[in-house]
């Protein structure tokens, strides 16, 4: 069979050279114009030796240690309002007080569990016993409790204010303050304070506001033992 001439004019053009070169160019071509088009950060190529800039980058900052101190201030406030005698509350006492300041030994339920709360030293095992314990621990269960606290020091306004302080060692206090036409009232804290180391007292003018009591009386019999036993008792 003789093919056309249409069909050999048609194969002749794709076998011709110069397009054999064209097809095996074009991919090479297509990869230029791609890199052209991309961003110059992606682009470029480092070149030997050269140093490659790196933005500083913040680490977060670390929160900054609160500031304290061992020199407690005080200022004493009404507890409540009373509008017939002109007192607000929240607003600093004008009568004169009395204070005192007392060791607050009662023990630490926070000890460490371990050593100072343990009989023994080497747990699981439990072969070495901690000699020191229980006198080490200071676990209000656990320590014996003084039948007493210390007073550390006591004055009056003159002596402790808002202005006027006075320094304290570590540890834990019990402040109670006393004036006049207000009941006795108080503050626990612990020193290091937070700066300024102003502790506040709220102070409840007298007379008190009458309070209500419920009382429950019953026959203890089944079983006596001081308490309330339901429903024999009831």
């Amino acid at each position: 069979m003789i093919p056309s001439k249409e069909k050999v004019g048609r194969d002749s053009r794709f076998r011709h050279p110069a397009w054999a070169v064209l097809l095996a160019v074009l991919p090479a071509l297509l990869l230029v114009l791609l890199l052209q088009t991309m961003p110059s950060s992606v682009a470029a190529v480092q070149e030997p030796g050269e140093v490659p800039v790196i933005a500083d980058v913040q680490a977060p900052s670390a929160p900054s240690a609160t500031a304290q101190t061992n020199t407690l201030t005080l200022r004493v406030v009404n507890a409540r309002s009373v509008p017939d005698d002109g007192l607000v509350k929240g607003e600093p006492i004008v009568a004169p007080y009395q204070f005192q300041i007392v060791v607050d030994n009662t023990g630490d339920p926070n000890d460490a569990a371990f050593p100072d709360c343990s009989a023994y030293l080497d747990p699981p095992n439990n072969t070495i016993v901690n000699t020191a314990y229980p006198d080490s621990c200071d676990w209000p269960g656990v320590r014996e409790i003084p039948g007493w606290a210390p007073i550390y020091t006591q004055g009056t306004q003159d002596d402790l204010n808002a202005t006027t302080g006075i320094a304290l060692p570590d540890g834990k206090y019990v402040i109670s303050v006393l004036a006049d036409g207000y009941k006795v009232d108080g503050q626990h804290f612990t020193v290091p304070l937070a700066d300024p180391g102003l502790i506040e007292v709220a102070a409840h003018p007298l007379p008190l506001s009458p309070a209500e009591m419920i009382i429950q009386v019953f026959h203890d019999r089944a079983m006596t033992n001081g308490q309330f036993d339901v429903p024999p008792e009831a």
